[in-house]
C-alpha cells in the first residue's frame, strides 16, 4: 500500500520586527480584517517581484549595452530596405 504525503501549502516563516511596525501590521491587521501573516505574505511577495523586476531590467539594459554595436551595424544595413 502506498502512503500519500500531502505537503503544506503553507510554511512557517518567523520574523523579529521593531515594535513600531509590529504596531503597524496590528493596526492594518485590524482595519482590513486580514492576519498578519496575510500582510507579511502580500509585502514579502511584492517585494520580492519589485527585486525581481529590477534584475532583469538590469539584465536587460546590459544585454542591450552589450550589444548596442550589432543593433547599430543592423540598422545601417537595413536602412535602405524600405526604399526599394
Amino acid at each position: 500500500m502506498r502512503t500519500i504525503i500531502s505537503q503544506s501549502k503553507t510554511q512557517r516563516l518567523n520574523l523579529i520586527t521593531t515594535p513600531d511596525l509590529t504596531r503597524r501590521a496590528e493596526s492594518i491587521s485590524k482595519r482590513l480584517n486580514i492576519s498578519i501573516s496575510e500582510i507579511a505574505r502580500r509585502a514579502l511577495s511584492d517585494y520580492l517581484d519589485r527585486l525581481e523586476r529590477a534584475d532583469l531590467e538590469k539584465q536587460l539594459a546590459e544585454g542591450y549595452q552589450a550589444n548596442a554595436a550589432y543593433y547599430s551595424q543592423q540598422q545601417e544595413d537595413w536602412k535602405h530596405a524600405d526604399q526599394l
